[in-house]
């Protein structure tokens, strides 16, 4: 049984996930992770390839949208894991983090890497500061707050915490995911087909 990043024992996020989600499409990916993590100099968390294998890049709810890593076949032009911008790193009204347990502290974000954007532009991502990938904590800069925010668990953890509204508040900003039974995933790949067709992917009747 997987372990979250405190070490506590549960079940494979991914497979809760696959519990919780109506998926439309789905683009899995037998990805080789270790050219992939030669591409980028890094390896990836576990629960994060599995979810790759199992969803794809995609979408939930037109809400957060998760990324693949550069090297896995996807539409062009697409955003991709990588790390946040110098602009941001750099800018001091970026520097503020607090935890879950109402610790607060200012650091520069220079090991924070991307997984996934909001629809309202909220950023998701790794605090990249363990050597093992697997201990990385999820980050979340939602625009309504002036900090980064730090949860404790991985990347699909957060995903079923946040479908089945598991924080004290909402930690990202769009409400569309927040709580929703059955909510929808669709692949990017998919997403990208459908609106070159002039078809809204988020219409019930896409597809």
């Amino acid at each position: 049984m997987e372990s979250d990043i405190t070490g506590v024992a549960l079940e494979s996020g991914v497979r809760r996930l696959c519990e919780l989600v109506s998926v439309r499409k789905a683009d899995g990916v037998d990805a080789d992770w270790v050219v992939i993590s030669e591409r980028h100099g890094f390896g990836f968390p576990s629960d994060y390839r599995e979810f790759i294998a199992t969803f794809g890049a995609g979408s939930f709810e037109d809400a957060i949208s998760v990324m693949a890593p550069r090297g896995v076949p996807g539409p062009p032009g697409v955003n991709t894991v990588c790390p946040v911008a110098d602009e941001v790193r750099d800018d001091s009204s970026f520097w503020s983090w607090r935890d879950e347990d109402g610790r607060s502290w200012t650091e520069r974000p220079a090991q924070v890497l991307l997984w996934g954007m909001s629809s309202d532009a909220d950023m998701l991502g790794w605090l990249t500061s363990a050597e093992d990938p697997d201990q990385w904590p999820v980050v979340v800069w939602k625009h309504s707050r002036v900090h980064w925010m730090l949860y404790r668990c991985t990347m699909t953890r957060f995903l079923v915490r946040t479908v089945t509204a598991q924080f004290a508040e909402r930690p990202v900003s769009p409400k569309g995911i927040w709580g929703v039974q059955s909510p929808r995933f669709l692949s990017t790949k998919e997403e990208v087909r459908l609106n070159m067709l002039g078809i809204d992917p988020w219409c019930d009747d896409a597809g």
